[in-house]
């Protein structure tokens, strides 16, 4: 009898510390695959990758690119405290809180949370442990749901409320060290996504190269390029999806867009040539 409580104790010390262990987001060079689809059915895949180290006073961010959204993201965790910051507006605001208890609630950029349900999902190789958190605001919005050492499910770096308008995005793949750890099919308990069949390159390099200044802007907005524009085109939307504004026959490195009689506010601005999307970034008009 004694033997056998034993085995059952030793048992659970192992369960336990194998649930317990924490599966970092950061460590071992992340990357994602995402997909990206507009309320133009325009649709594709492209990559998050990680580029370098930078150093912000006490702590050491970890850089990430996405070349659709044309953004930077400076990002670091605190793995004893099993927390993920994103350096926003020269501050570390909380991204992901993998901490949290089934009812705990949590207030994230001004908005409050509560922990909806933890449970075990579908990964590459095994199962991670996933957090669904619901918007207590008196308008909800979407569920935030993160997978710990992925991120969240629609988009890796960013909360779901703040990428509620187009594209919508969703995350097709996850890699540590290049080796797949989410997979969407799998998640979906389906067919496993081909990770590698998936095709993420040539967007990239273009997006790479246009850069939107100043952001926020009052009255102009400047579009640079290293690559040289041939008859493009700017899409202006606002943030309910209509568009706005519309510039054609572009050329050059250098583009000046003009407010004119846009309200303040936050649009989606969409750069094309010859079909293909550049660039698509948020920017913020104000008086």
């Amino acid at each position: 009898m004694r033997e056998k409580l034993l085995t059952l104790l030793l048992m659970l010390l192992v369960y336990g510390n194998s649930f317990a262990q924490y599966e970092s987001l950061l460590n071992d060079n992340p990357s994602w695959i995402m997909h990206y689809l507009d309320m133009l059915g325009d649709s594709g895949n492209f990559a998050i990758t990680q580029v370098e180290d930078v150093v912000v006073g006490d702590y050491t961010y970890k850089k990430f690119i996405d070349p659709y959204l044309v953004e930077n993201y400076l990002v670091r965790e605190d793995v004893g405290a099993k927390k993920v910051y994103k350096r926003f507006n020269n501050n570390d605001v909380l991204l992901f809180d993998f901490s949290l208890n089934l009812a705990d609630q949590i207030q994230i950029n001004g908005k409050d949370f509560v922990v909806e349900s933890i449970t075990n999902v579908n990964v590459n190789g095994g199962q991670r442990r996933q957090w669904r958190l619901r918007d207590l605001s008196s308008f909800p919005g979407p569920s935030e749901i993160w997978i710990e050492g992925v991120g969240s499910i629609y988009y890796p770096l960013s909360n779901v409320y703040q990428m509620v308008s187009d594209p919508t995005f969703s995350m097709k793949c996850s890699f540590k060290n290049d080796v797949s750890v989410f997979n969407q099919g799998i998640y979906n308990n389906d067919v496993a996504t081909d990770c590698q069949a998936l095709g993420v390159t040539g967007y990239d390099d273009a997006a790479s190269k246009i850069s939107l200044t100043p952001n926020p802007f009052r009255t102009e907005l400047t579009i640079n390029t290293l690559v040289g524009l041939q008859d493009a085109t700017i899409n202006v939307y606002n943030m309910i999806g209509q568009m706005v504004k519309q510039a054609n026959h572009l050329n050059g490195n250098k583009i000046v867009f003009n407010r004119e009689n846009l309200n303040p506010g936050i649009y989606l601005i969409q750069l094309f040539q010859n079909g293909k999307l550049l660039a698509s970034k948020k920017v913020s008009l104000v008086d």
